[in-house]
């Protein structure tokens, strides 16, 4: 059985953010196949293994400190991840092991 990962933009641990927020950025930014996120409040509950109310209240810190953006019309409403991770969403690249900082990191 394969694990799975998603890497979390050391960009984003420079805002103010609750640990909370961080981990639902990460649950976005690798859902975020194309520029936008179609998850359900639902889904992301279930994923962080929280409340909807949770769900909602950690969107809107993500807003307020412009790590995405969020847009509706009368059906959908699409979630955008604007703190990207360079190698798995801009170059649509496998992850992988790199060093940095003399941290090894996946």
């Amino acid at each position: 059985m394969s694990k799975k990962y998603f890497k979390i933009p050391y960009e984003l641990m420079q805002l103010e953010l609750s640990s909370s927020a961080i981990l639902l950025y990460g649950i976005l930014l690798n859902l975020a196949f194309s520029d936008d996120v179609y998850a359900t409040n639902a889904y992301l509950a279930k994923e962080l293994k929280c409340s909807v109310r949770t769900i909602q209240s950690l969107l809107q810190e993500l807003v307020k400190a412009n790590a995405i953006s969020i847009r509706e019309d009368k059906n959908n409403r699409y979630i955008k991840p604007l703190i990207l991770c360079e190698v798995v969403i801009a170059k649509k690249e496998e992850p992988r092991m790199y060093k940095s900082a003399g941290f090894e990191t996946l």
